[in-house]
């Protein structure tokens, strides 16, 4: 059986981590310039195609522009031709729907109205109306003749009964 010192040149365990003597590294296989020209190439390569894609997608864009219909075709402001839908439309401004219907409410509570002048219904102011309700008082439902009717737990109020005693 050969040594193990023998098979590995090494004299020692010791020394086995160390270069050999006549141990070197192959001059052919690496060459720095190839990689500097390679890299170089890639990294003009690397710019030409950005600005290439960025030339290609202001021109699409522009074209878009030019080309494309209108995203939401019923919220354009500027939609003559199209017929006003029949159902719900699109809110295409909440704040300013919200602001206009509190202007809305606003006016109605506080605005006098002839709601049926033959009648003589009015609408009248809430504050004005609040006013009243506070001189006058609540109207006061008349009371049933007999005292002894009351409904029963179970009726819901829907039935006027005798109360047992």
């Amino acid at each position: 059986m050969a040594d193990h010192d023998d098979l590995h040149g090494h004299e020692s365990a010791d020394n086995e981590y160390l270069p050999a003597p006549d141990a070197a590294y192959e001059r052919t296989d690496a060459s720095v310039g190839a990689i500097a020209k390679f890299m170089a190439w890639l990294a003009g390569l690397t710019v030409l195609t950005a600005i290439g894609m960025g030339v290609m997608f202001a021109t699409m864009a522009d074209n878009r522009i030019e080309t494309a219909e209108p995203r939401y075709p019923l919220a354009d402001t500027d939609a003559g031709a199209l017929p006003e839908p029949a159902g719900p439309r699109l809110q295409t401004d909440p704040a300013l729907d919200m602001e206009r219907f509190r202007r809305l409410e606003d006016a109605r509570l506080e605005s006098y109205r002839w709601l049926d002048e033959d009648a003589g219904t009015v609408r009248i102011p809430i504050e004005e109306a609040m006013r009243m309700v506070v001189e006058q008082g609540l109207p006061v439902a008349e009371s049933s003749e007999e005292t002894g009717l009351l409904p029963s737990d179970s009726s819901a109020g829907r039935m006027d009964e005798r109360r047992r005693q």
